[in-house]
């Protein structure tokens, strides 16, 4: 047989303070000696009690208030039951039998002698009947009545009750050894053992499943004996086995699920008589009823009323519950993320449940520095809204549960809100400054907690830093006309880190390649008003801001028309008057300069040929 050992977390669990009302016992019924088991079909509302001192089970009607006995084994014990087949399944542990009563006739269908004396359980979807008897265990085919397996558990175990869970399709197995009691975990098809749960202390018949959650229920005895203090409340996870316990007192009896599985019902026979009523979420005891006579099983009827086996009284009492709503519980608040910027979405995640099963509306309001916020009554906030939290303020929330009647409220303060850091961007007056351009860098910046900001400007020339800056203003200018900030051609660039008290932006960048710059030039004649004889001289000077070399185009002009081109890298050119032009021309001269990639504004000079001496000649002339 494979065993699977599950790890078990032991968790205290939280008990809430009893609760001042109890029930009381309604009504009782004579049934028959020793009664033990107590079991309620659903759908007529009658209750079946085995009688253990004896050979019988009495059928209580409550709507009729009539009692009817019914033969079967030697000392009925447990029962399972039903309901839609119509059939009863009584444990006799005198002669370990199972008696198969017709729920319609309350006649025998048959007597199974392969299983019996001890715990027992039904899966009507499935067809199979269960049964242990201490050193056995054995599933039957409730069609025909066989047997399908067998199980025997070693030597050192001894296998008590059962119960079963149609939807995960398992067996459960209390393990009574003293030494390492369990809960086994059994494959419904195949009884192998899945899982084994390590219990505190031994669970005999107390214990129940519940089919929604699958959540396993269980009340244990303290084998230490009398007074039995040391008893205690068990509930184990479906999936990972893990246990949770809480304190319980005295001997328990039996243990019943109420609609819902909001609340469970444990019968205590030792020292006192009580039926505890005990919320399934934290296992605290909600109410306590006395009873009058010592306890075993109970079940919970479609009346509201918890139906209770006196065993030292030959009877079956039904305990009516006083009915007083009670709050609901809210078990836990968390926030996501824990760690909140400005901007963020922070969420709340609630879990509650109503003891008494009733539906709950939740509702949230949210505050900032314990100052409820306006409107915020999501189960989530923004924070980027104005008014919802800024750096440093504290985000708080309170939570309510509510059944329209009753209603909890928790308050806490879950976070602080963290700096956000600033973003920022940086653009350039121009993309392709002239040399001597003085250029202006424009931050742009945003801070979700409005905080005061510092612009750092840095500017690079080809990769080099040439000036950094840093204060609240958020503009900075670069002269390219101061030597080394940059020439025809060098890459430009700013970077900007923009920073509050805290954190800092990352670096944005904004670049420009330096454009050429056209050169200037002026001209100047050697004589205004030449001879002819004279060769006239035109001088140019030319300034380029890029220092690069420049060339120089004179064009000559007599009385308009041109009579000479020079290009040279000179600054000078001359014209020889007499070969051009007589007394009285107007000669013209202009130049233009070029640095080879642009060309300067043109620059002109004029002058007027001028007779010399007061007489003429014929060379005058």
């Amino acid at each position: 047989m494979r065993r699977l050992m599950s790890v078990i977390a032991l968790v205290a669990a939280v008990t809430v303070p009893q609760v001042a009302f109890a029930g009381s016992v309604a009504v009782t019924y004579a049934v028959g000696h020793l009664p033990f088991g107590v079991v309620v079909d659903p759908a007529d509302g009658h209750v079946y009690v085995s009688n253990n001192g004896g050979t019988t089970i009495s059928v209580v009607d409550p709507a009729a208030g009539t009692v009817r006995s019914v033969d079967v084994g030697m000392q009925p014990g447990p029962m399972a039951l039903d309901s839609a087949g119509r059939r009863l399944y009584v444990s006799n542990f005198g002669d370990m039998t199972v008696t198969v009563l017709n729920l319609t006739t309350l006649t025998q269908v048959t007597t199974s002698y392969d299983g019996g004396g001890l715990g027992v359980a039904v899966d009507p979807a499935a067809n199979m009947f269960f049964a242990a008897r201490g050193t056995e265990f054995v599933s039957i085919d409730t069609r025909t009545f066989g047997v399908r397996d067998f199980v025997s558990p070693s030597a050192a175990q001894g296998w008590f009750g059962v119960a079963v869970d149609p939807g995960l399709h398992r067996v459960y197995v209390t393990n009574i050894a003293t030494a390492a009691p369990t809960l086994e975990v059994l494959n419904e098809a195949t009884l192998n053992v899945i899982a084994e749960v390590a219990l505190p202390k031994p669970v005999r018949f107390a214990f129940a499943v519940d089919p929604t959650s699958h959540s396993i229920y269980l009340a244990s005895e303290d084998p230490t004996g009398p007074p039995f203090a040391g008893s205690e409340l068990y509930v184990v996870d479906p999936t990972t086995f893990a246990l949770t316990r809480a304190p319980l007192g005295g001997y328990p009896g039996g243990l019943a699920l109420g609609a819902g599985a909001q609340r469970m019902y444990v019968t205590v026979n030792s020292p006192s008589s009580q039926l505890l009523e005990v919320d399934t979420h934290t296992l605290g005891v909600l109410s306590t009823t006395a009873l009058p006579w010592a306890p075993q099983q109970a079940a919970v009827h479609p009346d509201g009323r918890v139906y209770v086996a006196g065993s030292t009284a030959d009877a079956l009492g039904a305990v009516s519950l006083q009915a007083q709503n009670q709050a609901p519980v809210i078990d836990s608040v968390a926030v996501n993320p824990l760690e909140a910027r400005t901007n963020d979405v922070v969420a709340a995640a609630v879990t509650a449940h109503d003891p008494d099963g009733d539906p709950i509306t939740l509702s949230y309001q949210w505050a900032v520095n314990r100052i409820p916020v306006a409107g915020e009554t999501a189960a989530s906030i923004d924070l980027s809204k104005p008014g919802n939290g800024n750096r440093d303020d504290s985000l708080c929330l309170t939570v309510t549960a509510s059944d329209g009647k009753l209603q909890t409220s928790v308050f806490s303060c879950y976070l602080v809100i963290l700096d956000t850091a600033p973003v920022g961007s940086v653009s350039l007056s121009t993309s392709a400054p002239a040399t001597n351009a003085v250029v202006t860098a424009t931050a742009t910046a945003s801070d979700a907690d409005g905080d005061t900001l510092t612009y750092a400007f840095t500017w690079k020339v080809n990769g080099l830093v040439r000036k950094t800056t840093s204060g609240p203003g958020t503009t900075e200018t670069f002269d390219l006309g101061v030597a080394g900030n940059g020439d025809h051609g060098d890459a430009l660039a700013v970077e900007l880190v923009v920073s509050d008290d805290r954190l800092s932006s990352g670096v944005s960048s904004a670049t420009a390649t330096v454009a050429n710059t056209p050169p200037t030039v002026t001209l100047d004649l050697s004589d205004a008003t030449p001879q002819k004889k004279e060769t006239l001289v035109a001088t140019a000077t030319g300034r380029d801001a890029d220092a690069g070399p420049l060339s120089y185009t004179f064009v000559w002009r007599v009385n308009g028309s041109e009579v000479r081109t020079t290009t040279t890298q000179s600054t000078t050119d001359n014209l020889d008057v007499h070969a051009f032009a007589t007394n009285g021309d107007r000669i013209t001269v202009t130049v233009v300069a070029t640095d080879g990639f642009a060309f300067s504004a043109q620059a002109t000079a004029s002058a007027t040929v001028t007779p010399g001496g007061g007489g003429s000649s014929p060379g005058d002339r």
